[in-house]
């Protein structure tokens, strides 16, 4: 397990999480032991009894084991390669923590206490079991099951130090690793990417200098209400420190009409006359007096929000155009999560409690298209249900399961226009976390995003 410290290892968890996405089998990520060091600055590698280190001890071979973490101990330090001691209550538990404990001795390490959480209520661990199994397109058996018991949830400090009350300075260690661990990635504020500005100029001169250049290039009058207006809506910019978007914002499109594929702005952006002397917009509105506080307002907690449609068939080339501007560490494609809603729920949970597929088809097509949570609210309005051959009990059991599935994420596929731009600005955000898409995989080789459809209206678009 990796603990990122700061945003620096904020920063490489990101980038290691997507290197196993990108190298493991599709639902099997994997990375290298030499690639995990070699990203090891600010995290701290926890060596529980399931890391390939931590079976070695458990099978009785310490030695080895501590040889193996050896390259984790130099790459992450002393203090921040930590075994982690697990206790879940099974048989053989006690055996294993004394064994995990003299592996710490070996390689001269803190050992904390963990456990290994899967839900976040006992009475999840049924929920659970139907996940794994649908993963694994098996029915809910022991045998499928990778738990033993139900203790694999969510515990409060009290009851880890009962579990660990013979050793109670591992829950003080863990405390320790804890509060290193806590730090602000900074997602509440804006990160815009990256412009590229000469030694001693600022982006707000840059858009400034390039929106005066615009009025000569637009054959424009430069009257008092011209300079008021273009005055106005750079001192707003400067004031809400966007010029770099606006900046970035405008290269694209210029680098997309340079390209021969025809551009449009649209929406509340046609109302910035800096939009329209930057060429993102050809709609002039100081002419047509469009009013620029639609589009930004410090009175709104909102983002400059610019749609530019392209032409479909050339937006491959768009895409490329960008990621190869960009590059891959600082852009990718926006993916989108399909969520479980009430008839794709029913019938993946019918399928891993092994209930017949006819029954649990018929079942799930006599629902509208309704949320999973609003199963049982739907119930008395569909008498097709009176002909369903499964028992009550069958049936409680299904729609229990399904309902809480609601929301949850399903597959991700490929958004048809997003891509997300990153800064290297050193905060916590500026490298994408990719996923590999299930469905959808990015055209080319590209990489994708996994970002929600809801934090898509938090960053602002190109």
């Amino acid at each position: 397990m990796l603990l990122a410290e700061d945003a620096t290892g904020y920063a490489n968890l990101c980038r290691l999480l997507t290197d196993a996405q990108l190298l493991g089998e599709r639902g099997d990520p994997w990375v290298a032991i030499e690639q995990i060091c070699a990203h090891a600055a600010g995290m701290t590698v926890l060596l529980g009894p399931r890391s390939h280190p931590g079976r070695l001890a458990v099978a009785g071979r310490v030695d080895a084991a501590a040889r193996l973490a050896a390259p984790f101990r130099e790459a992450f330090g002393p203090d921040r390669c930590v075994v982690a001691v697990e206790h879940r209550l099974e048989a053989g538990s006690a055996t294993e923590i004394r064994t995990m404990l003299r592996f710490a001795e070996k390689l001269d390490a803190v050992a904390v206490a963990t456990n290994p959480v899967r839900y976040l209520v006992p009475d999840d661990a049924f929920l659970a079991d139907a996940l794994e199994c649908m993963r694994k397109i098996v029915p809910v058996a022991s045998s499928n099951v990778s738990r033993t018991n139900a203790e694999g949830w969510l515990k409060p400090p009290a009851e880890m130090r009962a579990l660990f009350a013979e050793r109670p300075d591992l829950c003080d260690a863990t405390l320790e690793v804890a509060e290193r661990c806590t730090f602000d990635l900074g997602l509440k504020q804006v990160h815009f990417p990256d412009f590229p500005i000469p030694g001693g100029r600022s982006a707000d001169s840059m858009l400034a200098e390039r929106c005066w250049r615009g009025v000569h290039e637009r054959g424009m009058k430069q009257d008092e209400r011209l300079r008021d207006r273009l005055h106005h809506e750079l001192s707003m910019i400067r004031q809400m420190g966007y010029a770099a978007y606006f900046l970035t914002v405008a290269e694209i499109v210029a680098d997309v009409k340079a390209m021969g594929i025809m551009a449009a702005c649209r929406g509340s952006a046609a109302g910035s006359f800096v939009c329209y002397l930057t060429g993102i917009s050809d709609v002039d509105a100081l002419r047509h007096d469009l009013a620029f506080e639609r589009f930004l307002n410090p009175m709104r907690d909102e983002l400059p929000d610019v749609d530019i449609d392209v032409e479909s068939a050339r937006r491959e080339d768009v895409y490329d155009m960008i990621l190869s501007r960009h590059g891959q560490e600082r852009a990718a494609c926006v993916a989108m999560i399909d969520t479980f809603r009430a008839r794709a729920a029913i019938r993946e949970v019918g399928k891993a409690l092994g209930l017949p597929e006819i029954e649990v088809g018929m079942v799930a097509k006599s629902f509208p298209h309704i949320s999973a949570r609003n199963i049982r609210d739907g119930l008395e309005r569909l008498p097709e249900l009176d002909g369903i051959n499964l028992p009550m009990r069958q049936l409680e059991l299904l729609f229990r399961v399904a309902e809480r599935l609601d929301g949850f994420p399903r597959h991700i596929a490929l958004h048809p226009c997003g891509i997300v731009l990153a800064s290297s600005s050193g905060c916590g955000c500026s490298r994408p976390c990719v996923m590999r898409s299930t469905r959808s995989p990015a055209p080319q080789g590209r990489r994708s995003i996994w970002i929600g459809s809801r934090s898509m209206t938090d960053p602002p678009s190109t």
